[in-house]
């Protein structure tokens, strides 16, 4: 019976995202409610780490978008005050995360670019943003 049961039922993928709350939402107090938020989808904050980005790392993180219009007032912003970063893992992870990011958005940031959370958009994304931001973490890998 056990045996069929758990062949019925249908687990995501376990994965690990990372996630980083961004200045504004750090300077307004919102970590509490965004964390509640992750954790009423299911996820689970593993490491959370509060840190001032380098310009370097800035730099690192947001590599895709150099050249861009938007790229200098990004790296201005998000190198500007204390961020939050997090290792979130669950089934499903970084689509859960990524779905979500949307409303928080709406509901804690400022504007398009202070936008309070920053979440991996792709299971490559999300491995190598943790391996930057945690990088003395080997469980950063993937399964």
């Amino acid at each position: 019976m056990i045996n069929r049961v758990n062949s019925q039922m249908n687990f995501g993928e376990y994965q690990k995202t990372f996630m980083m709350i961004k200045p504004d939402a750090v300077k307004k107090g919102h970590l509490g409610a965004i964390l509640k938020e992750v954790e009423g989808v299911g996820l689970k904050p593993r490491v959370l780490e509060y840190d001032t980005l380098s310009k370097q790392t800035a730099e690192a993180h947001y590599a895709e978008h150099k050249g861009k219009s938007f790229y200098q007032g990004l790296l201005d912003f998000i190198t500007s005050g204390p961020v939050i970063k997090i290792k979130v893992e669950g089934d499903e992870a970084v689509s859960k995360l990524r779905a979500l990011s949307k409303p928080l958005r709406e509901k804690f940031g400022t504007d398009m670019t202070q936008n309070a959370v920053h979440t991996s958009d792709s299971v490559e994304a999300a491995t190598k943003e943790l391996s930057l931001h945690f990088p003395k973490d080997a469980r950063n890998r993937r399964r």
